[in-house]
């Protein structure tokens, strides 16, 4: 239950600060993968490009949020960790997969990198 109360806190933050840089984030979208039917943590578009944020507690649903990121049509994929630990391992799984020629533009950041880019770089 640790791991989900982590994960819920991560994308609450999220979801805070994108509402206070102007855009208007959708959580838990919906999108078909296949045969599967998916839900992307959060989607919001900033500057007429979407941003699709993956909460990740392990890099065991990485190549999952890549799919996910291009049925949506992200711009960019940000995969958000809860430390420097997990980033490693998501980094290590990402070189062990196939990544598909037309992947979105991947980022991998801590929740306070993540935090720090949204109200650095995307200020309305």
């Amino acid at each position: 239950m640790k791991g989900k109360h982590i994960h819920e806190n991560m994308l609450n933050k999220l979801n805070t600060v994108l509402t206070a840089i102007g855009t208007q984030p959708e959580q838990q979208v919906q999108v078909q993968v296949g045969e599967r039917r998916c839900y992307a943590d959060l989607v919001a578009e900033l500057g007429g490009r979407r941003l699709v944020i993956e909460a990740e507690m392990s890099s065991q649903r990485i190549d999952g949020d890549l799919q996910k990121a291009l049925a949506l049509q992200a711009t960019w994929l940000w995969i958000v960790v809860p430390n420097n630990r997990v980033k490693r391992s998501v980094r290590a799984k990402l070189r062990r997969l196939n990544v598909p020629e037309q992947p979105p533009h991947l980022a991998i950041y801590t929740i306070s990198q993540a935090v720090q880019r949204l109200t650095s770089d995307f200020r309305c």
